[in-house]
């Protein structure tokens, strides 16, 4: 039998997702921007598959969360 999975861990969850996709957003950024243009938009197309994958991921763990728990949205 499965254990519920704590709030906190959801939250936890929540924000390691999140930091991920920050750092996902400034790897497409500075790539767009320093390296070759011939392979960027294919890295960056590659990463944006990655991003919207963790926009998901971080939809699914908030519906997770029970409904009296508010979490803050950050900007990114």
């Amino acid at each position: 039998m499965e254990q519920p999975v704590s709030t906190n861990k959801h939250i936890d969850n929540l924000n390691s997702l999140r930091e991920q996709l920050v750092e996902l957003r400034r790897a497409r950024a500075e790539y767009g921007v320093k390296n070759d243009p011939e392979n960027a938009a294919l890295h960056i197309a590659e990463v944006q598959k990655q991003i919207d994958a963790l926009d998901k991921a971080i939809e699914d763990e908030a519906a997770l969360l029970p409904a009296k728990v508010t979490v803050k949205k950050i900007k990114l």
